[in-house]
């Protein structure tokens, strides 16, 4: 007779202990099966709806979109926007804020709906039934949402969209709105110091008897339009430094702006100061010509800063209008109501649970028996 090892042995008691109680193992897998039938029966459907939109291109850097709303994500429920890359990370951020969130809940009356304690409790449960993917190849984002009414399901997904250029439009409309009235500020100030400016040369001419009137007697300079622009250029990235980062991309082309027109200043030194010698009256004395010239100077500089802010506030203010439309999102694939549930998937269920019965009454009569079959052995 051939030595039996251990091993076989072992697989041996336990075909052994499987056999003798293959009845009661049996009886535990059709308890559960039964149970299974009964979940199944008894479970609420759910039905999944799904939107498929092509995001937004925030990460142009031509739109300087993706800097604002990388300085705003912390305020609007968004913590990491620093590692926001792509149009898709970034509109998939921006799905998941409370502030979209809200909008859901407000037009939907989810806090009723769901029974939910409190909003914040909505907020879970809505983002327990929405699911939101990335096509890498495609760049599409999925929009999925999942509940026992097919209906609504359909409307939250679509809606998702809405609530989603309205997020994005509220924010473009708040950095054009900070633009604005920080122009029509500096246009205010601008045009009090033209008017400081031309009353000075006024009370000169007055003074002195200098003749000819203002038009005649000021010639605009290049270097005086320079230094303008300098000024107006410095005075609005100063203010810019209070509501956006300098990786903005209006930021940064702004501070490049300055350096050229100082480049542009330093190069013209030396050309003259680009006042006609006919513009200055002929009978002051040097020193009355002088301040007469640096007036005249003067009152241009003002009258340019003036013109330039002026164009800059009319252009802010155009896109202010412009960014309080609702921003339109492209939807490749609008969410229809559903037909058919996504679960609970009956089949998968039973087929789970007879597995899982099986293996555990195996192993529990294994557990149970084995001790008093190998000792019989």
């Amino acid at each position: 007779m051939n030595k039996v090892t251990t091993k076989e042995i072992d697989l041996i008691i336990i075909k052994e202990i499987i056999q003798n109680n293959f009845k009661k193992i049996f009886r535990f897998v059709g308890v559960v099966f039964i149970f299974a039938i009964a979940y199944c029966l008894i479970a609420t459907p759910i039905f999944t709806a799904s939107v498929i939109i092509n995001p937004p291109k925030l990460s142009d850097s031509g739109s300087g979109l993706s800097s604002i709303l990388g300085g705003t994500m912390s305020i609007i429920g968004v913590t990491g926007s620093a590692m926001l890359k792509t149009d898709q990370d970034m509109s998939m951020a921006i799905l998941k804020t409370r502030e979209v969130q809200d909008q859901l809940i407000a037009k939907f009356n989810l806090i009723k709906y769901y029974k939910a304690k409190n909003i914040e409790n909505a907020r879970d449960i809505l983002s327990k039934k929405t699911d939101i993917k990335s096509d890498m190849k495609t760049g599409f984002l999925t929009i999925a949402v999942n509940d026992s009414s097919p209906q609504l399901a359909c409307k939250i997904a679509n809606y998702y969209t809405v609530a989603l250029g309205n997020l994005i439009s509220r924010i473009g409309f708040d950095q054009a709105a900070n633009r604005r009235k920080f122009f029509q500020e500096q246009a205010e100030i601008a045009k009090h110091q033209l008017l400081i400016a031309q009353n000075n040369l006024t009370n000169f001419a007055k003074e002195h008897g200098v003749t000819g009137g203002l038009q005649t007697n000021i010639i605009t300079g290049i270097s005086t339009q320079l230094q303008a622009q300098l000024a107006a250029s410095q005075s609005q990235l100063r203010t810019m430094q209070s509501y956006t980062t300098q990786n903005n991309p209006d930021y940064i082309r702004l501070k490049e702006q300055i350096s050229s027109l100082k480049l542009q200043i330093l190069e013209m030194n030396g050309v003259g100061d680009n006042i006609e010698d006919n513009s200055i009256p002929s009978n002051l004395a040097p020193e009355l010509s002088e301040k007469y010239k640096g007036l005249i100077i003067e009152f241009t500089f003002r009258e340019e800063v003036y013109k330039i802010i002026l164009r800059q506030y009319e252009v802010s203010r155009l896109d202010e209008v412009s960014d309080s439309k609702p921003l339109s999102i492209q939807v490749i694939d609008n969410a229809v109501i559903p037909l058919h549930k996504s679960a609970p998937k009956r089949l998968l269920i039973i087929i789970i649970s007879i597995i899982l019965s099986l293996v555990f009454a195996s192993l529990y009569y294994i557990f149970m028996n084995y001790s008093k079959y190998s000792n019989k052995n």
